[in-house]
């Protein structure tokens, strides 16, 4: 027992002398101030390449090299020694303090500085400049523009590129821009505009990795107002109320008068107003009645004449939808199911269909199918036709009545199936074993009373490995 009390005694000494020396010939910290061994550099890119700038030092001691970069005038901080700081996960630092970015992007051109945090600090500046292809964006952006007559008027594209792309501008129809046209850079300028002046104008932008164009329609009114009806027939049901518009373009002053059969309408109370908004010119029916179905007609005047559009409110029963998938499942019959809205009730409906031929002259045959009662705007029904020939199209229409009528039809086309012949049946010959063996047991099958024993295992437990490495130490200081 004494004899191990000294052996440890003399290991504690040698470990406290290792440590004094280890203290005595730690290096102090240096005064020297670094230097960067690279020249700056310039580095032109194409988007998706990898680049690397270097930053040798040829001696950084205690002091730590940042990398930053220049953006919008203040300074990101990327990296510091190998830790990023940034999110972005493109960027990295090298054994050697070289700084790269994988799969460069426009975004990423700017200047980028090795610092080394010394006093004064040491940098090292960098610049990238990534190119790309010109792309073009045109105001609006559905590229129509409509303007009266007489006003002064400005089409503008806009372009990015790198490097900045040249502009030019062409004209579908070659107008000769001049005179009252004046064309700077990515604008075009007529003062005033003319209905000459109509037509489809490219903007072409174009640098060293290549070309893109984006057309301007200008449309120059002159003449008659022009009349857009965003929705001509509008669907109804009594006690609902409804919107009808009309959308008016013209280059001189306008006036705008709404009609019901030859009655001009005018504002009556919560009933009915008219309302506008810009060049939207609008009807407000509220409580609709019977006697407020029918047509209005939107009537716009300028000095240049007269136009007008008509509009529809109907208590009739919309489109028919059809919702069954046009090939029948069946050769000699179709599955037919449909779907259509009707704020009053629908009575029956009137189905035709006849065999689609070329010149054909066969007469229709009608069904009257009475409608089932459902509540809800939407009504579904379902009919099966029968007696069809197979694996043939057949042309078909519905129409819907409600108490105001039968609405228009709408057609459809379906075919039905070829009629497969059953299959003859055939002799199946079976081979007989006269001295049958029973199949064994698969190999990776065990038997049912197999299957919940367990599998004893041969590999002692860990524990057990360490309580007997632990006894054979223990005994080993009383022997040795």
């Amino acid at each position: 027992m004494m004899r191990f009390l000294l052996e440890l005694t003399f290991f504690s000494l040698l470990l406290l002398v290792f440590a004094l020396a280890k203290n005595e010939t730690k290096e102090q910290p240096s005064t020297r101030v670094p230097k960067t061994l690279n020249p700056p550099m310039k580095i032109d890119a194409l988007e998706g390449e990898n680049i690397t700038f270097a930053c040798q030092v040829d001696h950084l001691g205690e002091f730590a090299l940042l990398w930053k970069k220049n953006a919008g005038g203040t300074q990101q901080v990327l990296l510091v020694e190998k830790q990023r700081i940034t999110h972005d996960s493109r960027v990295s630092v090298l054994d050697d303090y070289s700084f790269q970015i994988l799969d460069v992007s426009r975004h990423d051109s700017g200047q980028y500085l090795c610092v080394i945090s010394s006093n004064p600090p040491v940098e090292l500046v960098h610049t990238l400049n990534v190119k790309y292809p010109p792309s073009v964006t045109v105001e609006p952006s559905s590229g129509l523009v409509i303007v009266p007559k007489g006003h002064t008027k400005v089409i503008k594209c806009h372009v990015d590129g790198n490097p900045l792309p040249n502009i030019t501008w062409q004209s579908e129809k070659n107008i000769q821009l001049s005179n009252n046209s004046v064309i700077t850079g990515d604008t075009i300028t007529f003062d005033p505009v003319d209905p000459l002046h109509s037509g489809v104008y490219k903007c072409i932008a174009e640098n060293e990795l290549g070309t893109d164009t984006r057309a301007i329609t200008l449309k120059v009114l002159s003449g008659p107002p022009e009349i857009h009806v965003p929705k001509p027939w509008v669907h109804a049901g009594l006690d609902t109320t409804k919107e009808i518009n009309c959308i008016v373009y013209t280059e001189s002053p306008v006036n705008v008068t709404w009609y019901k059969d030859d009655m001009q309408l005018s504002n009556s109370g919560d009933h009915l107003r008219i309302v506008n908004n810009n060049n939207t010119y609008s009807i407000v029916l509220r409580k609709l009645t019977e006697e407020d179905m029918g047509n209005y007609t939107c009537v716009a005047r300028n000095s240049g004449g007269e136009t007008s559009a008509i509009i529809e409110i109907s208590g009739l029963a919309s489109s028919v939808k059809f919702k069954s998938d046009p090939r029948s499942y069946k050769p000699t019959s179709y599955a037919l199911m449909w779907e259509v809205e009707s704020y009053s009730l629908v009575i029956d409906y009137l189905l035709q269909f006849r065999e689609r031929k070329e010149n054909s002259t066969n007469d229709w045959e009608e069904v009257t199918i009475p409608a089932e009662r459902q509540p809800g705007l939407i009504q579904t029904q379902t009919y099966d036709i029968t007696g069809l020939k197979e694996n043939t199209f057949y042309d078909m229409s519905i129409q819907v009545r409600n108490k105001f009528g039968w609405n228009k039809p709408t057609t459809f086309v379906f075919s039905t199936k070829q009629k497969v012949e059953p299959a003859k049946p055939t002799e199946k010959i079976q081979e007989v074993n006269e001295d049958p063996q029973p199949e064994p047991y698969p190999e990776h099958v065990s038997s049912g009373t197999d299957e919940n024993r367990a599998i004893p295992t041969t590999e002692p437990p860990e524990r057990a490995r360490v309580l007997g490495l632990l006894t054979v130490i223990i005994l080993s200081f009383f022997f040795w």
